[in-house]
């Protein structure tokens, strides 16, 4: 987490000296932070349009095995104990209006399904829910100076309107969740 903070602050830092600003533009990306934390299984990214220098949408779809590590580390917190593993589906539209040259609030709209599944016995457990969200986000443009190419963290939370129950999978638990708030790091290419 300190390097990701630290890596952060280093950004913000150095906006002035590479930034440029993109007018429009339909743009991809791939989340590094998520995917990195369940080594890469299956896929997270976005694909968006820049409308002009304050306006753009992004519809971003998760598809990640969640790992046992992942989801009962300090960070994440989803579960008490071991043995169980996850899948995550999510699909979600988001509108990001830019206050500054480079920073963003978020409003965004979600359909998310996630799968609990013990390893040693055969205890399931699933919601699917939309949910609600906003956030704040950082678009670092002409990354390590290629033109074109973005680093995008971002900070969104989410209510979801069918929560998460305390569940009792074998001897571990499944956190009640309400809110569910996430930091994603997109690193992505905006074609003009």
């Amino acid at each position: 987490m300190k390097n990701l903070i630290l890596f952060f602050s280093m950004i913000v830092a150095t906006s002035s000296v590479f930034s440029e600003e993109r007018d429009k533009g339909l743009f991809v990306s791939y989340e590094l932070l998520e995917m990195s934390e369940n080594n890469f299984q299956y896929f997270a990214g976005d694909i968006g349009y820049r409308f002009d220098r304050r306006n753009q949408v992004r519809f971003i779809i998760m598809e990640v095995k969640l790992t046992e590590e992942h989801l009962s580390s300090e960070w994440a917190k989803i579960v008490d104990g071991n043995n169980v593993e996850g899948y995550m589906r999510g699909y979600e539209v988001t509108y990001d209006r830019f206050f500054t040259k480079n920073w963003y609030y978020m409003a965004n709209i979600s359909y998310i399904s996630l799968e609990f599944e013990h390893t040693k016995v055969n205890d399931r457990y699933k919601n699917e829910t939309v949910a609600l969200g906003t956030g704040i986000g950082y678009r670092y443009d002409n990354f390590l100076g290629v033109n074109g190419l973005f680093i995008n963290p971002s900070i969104p939370l989410r209510v979801f309107l069918n929560p998460v129950e305390e569940t009792k999978l074998g001897d571990s638990t499944v956190n009640e969740a309400v809110l569910a708030p996430s930091i994603w790091m997109f690193v992505g290419y905006q074609f003009n």
